[in-house]
Order: structure tokens, then C-alpha cells, then sequence
């Protein structure tokens, strides 16, 4: 028999909030605001941006932001940068006009985020997590070391402290209501089970790695013809452990090559995943009221959004179907 791994996952956490469905009938788009929303206006079209939900008003850290039906503008104080985003990309007047990126991307004009001033703490208790930081200096796209590492902790620790506030049953009836939102059913998808699994592949892309003993392909396939394919390394000397690598807007998690091979090497299996869309997953053509349309990326997903659907969905089942598997 297989032995049961003990899993190490990397937690979401969503912070819900209140947030108005429709424009606020006094507010309007000023200055920078809105001249870019002009130029967003001509580009992408007036729905991008939308209609208004306040004013512009000032955050605590001297930044403008004014909330919108598609998404939030904003201009940060310290470089005097003015931009859109719909959460999942970014518009901005640069040095050639109006440019847009994804939000885990810079332009090349950008400076690089900040994350001084937070007050170092003690460092993570993981020998591994600990030892990974200081080999690749921060987690992930724009962060800047350890004090970023610290930074996001602290947010984590606020966030869950918050959550310890409420009492059990409304923690089990909050996460009914997301089960129920995101599969329209009362549990998890505990029984479902990848499509197919292909055992030790051979993927020259990793011919690098020192320490796999093999790699699995898994493919887990959903409605409207997405998919995920995960990609299940093998360490030579397993720990026991097995750790869930999500790539995230970045792409195909060949860009997290190198913390892949670090915990390979410290025994861990590594199942890598990337988001819907992206990497080697599909891009289906489906059928709408106004024709075909390919998916190419995840604003498009929200043509499938209804009453008993929530194309959330796409970027959770792939983790609980594997944790079935595994």
C-alpha cells in the first residue's frame, strides 16, 4: 500500500468585504483619474473601467484610490504613478502612452516595490522555509528579502487573528457558504478523481533537476472543456512530505524550477499547478448567446458566470481533486 503523505499547503486566505453593486450617483473621475480613464475609455472600451462608486479619496499611506464598477484607480504618492487594474492586470500612461501588463509583472520604466520599515520579527521555525528564503532572498515577483517575507507574515497573522474572533459555528457556516458558492453543492468534490495519470514522464525541460526520482502527469478536467495539468515530482530520498507549488499569474511553474529542485532535494514531493488557461492547460472554444469565444485568459471566464456556476471554481477543484488523489 501507498503510505499517506503529510501535506504542507500554502493557505489562501480571502478577506471579504462589502461592496456596492451600483455607481454612487454623486461622485465623478477627475484629473489623472480621469484622464486615464479616457484613454482606457478609447482602448479597451467605457465598460473596462466603468462608472464611479465614490470619489477619489486619500489612503493612510498618501495614496489616491477611487473604487469603480470594474475595478480601482489609483496613484501612488512616491513615484507619481497613476494606473487602473481590474485585479487582474494593470493600465497606466507611461513614457509611450497608455500601457497595460499583468499585475504580477512591472514595467521596465516602474521602480521595484518597497517593503522597508517593517520591523524584523523572529525568523520561521522551518528549517527548509527558513533556508529557502535566505537562498532566494523574498517570496516570489517584486519583493525585496526577508523584511517582506516578515511583512506578509504579519498580515497573515492579523488576518487569522481575526478569524479567531469568530466563534466555531460561524466559521463552519461561512465556509458552507463558499463550498456552496463555488460548487453549488453542501461539501467538497471528495470524491472525484484526476481524468488520467501518466507515471514517470520524461519532460527535458527538467533534465537539470539532480534529485527526481520520476515525475507523474495528472490531469484533472472540468466544465466547459478547462483543465489542469500538475505535474507530480518524485524526490530519490522522500521525507514524507509532500508540498503543493502553485505557479499563480506568473505562467507555467517551469519559472518556480529552482524552488522546485530546492525541496526535491530536501526530500519533499512537489506537485506543481498553474493557473487556469495558462501553462500547458487548454484554452477552449465554447459556444455563448453571442457566439464562439476562445478563453484565453481569466477575464474571459466571467461569460460563464451564472446563477448556478462560478467559474471560481476552476482555480480550487484542481487542488481538492488532487488532495483526493494524494
Amino acid at each position: 500500500m501507498k503510505r499517506w503523505w503529510w501535506v504542507v499547503l500554502v493557505t489562501v486566505l480571502f478577506v471579504l468585504t462589502p461592496a456596492s453593486v451600483g455607481a454612487t450617483a454623486h461622485c465623478e473621475f477627475i484629473l489623472g483619474f480621469a484622464a486615464l480613464k479616457a484613454a482606457i475609455d478609447e482602448a479597451e472600451g467605457p465598460e473596462k473601467v466603468g462608472a464611479c462608486l465614490e470619489n477619489q479619496r486619500f489612503a493612510a499611506n498618501g495614496n489616491a484610490e477611487q473604487r469603480t464598477t470594474g475595478g480601482l484607480l489609483v496613484w501612488r504618492q512616491q513615484d507619481n504613478f497613476t494606473a487602473f487594474t481590474d485585479g487582474y492586470r494593470t493600465w497606466a500612461n507611461g513614457p509611450q502612452g497608455l500601457q497595460v501588463r499583468l499585475n504580477t509583472e512591472s514595467f521596465a520604466w516602474e521602480p521595484p516595490p518597497s517593503y522597508r520599515g517593517v520591523a524584523l520579527g523572529d525568523r520561521e521555525d522551518n528549517a527548509d522555509l527558513r533556508a529557502w528564503i535566505d537562498q532566494h532572498g523574498g517570496l516570489g515577483h517584486g519583493s525585496t528579502g526577508y523584511d517582506h517575507w516578515v511583512g506578509q507574515r504579519r498580515l497573515l497573522a492579523a488576518a487569522l487573528l481575526r478569524l479567531d474572533r469568530i466563534s466555531t459555528q460561524e466559521l463552519d457556516e461561512k465556509r458552507q457558504r463558499l463550498i456552496r458558492f463555488l460548487w453549488g453543492e453542501a461539501e467538497l468534490p471528495v470524491v472525484k478523481t484526476p481524468h488520467s495519470v501518466v507515471k514517470g514522464i520524461s519532460d527535458s525541460r527538467y533534465a537539470f533537476l539532480d534529485n527526481p526520482a520520476s515525475i507523474d502527469r495528472i490531469e484533472i478536467r472540468m466544465e466547459f472543456g478547462v483543465n489542469s495539468i500538475i505535474y507530480l515530482f518524485h524526490p530519490r530520498s522522500p521525507n514524507g512530505r509532500l508540498l503543493i507549488y502553485h505557479q499563480g499569474h506568473g505562467g507555467d511553474f517551469f519559472l518556480g524550477r529552482d524552488t522546485i529542485h530546492f525541496f526535491l532535494r530536501h526530500g519533499y514531493a512537489v506537485a506543481a499547478f498553474a493557473m487556469p488557461l495558462l501553462s500547458m492547460n487548454v484554452q477552449p472554444t465554447i459556444e455563448t448567446l453571442a457566439g464562439s469565444i476562445t478563453l484565453q485568459e481569466h477575464g474571459d471566464l466571467r461569460v460563464l458566470e451564472s446563477d448556478v456556476f462560478s467559474p471560481m471554481q476552476f482555480f480550487f477543484e484542481p487542488i481538492t481533486v488532487f488532495l483526493n488523489y494524494a
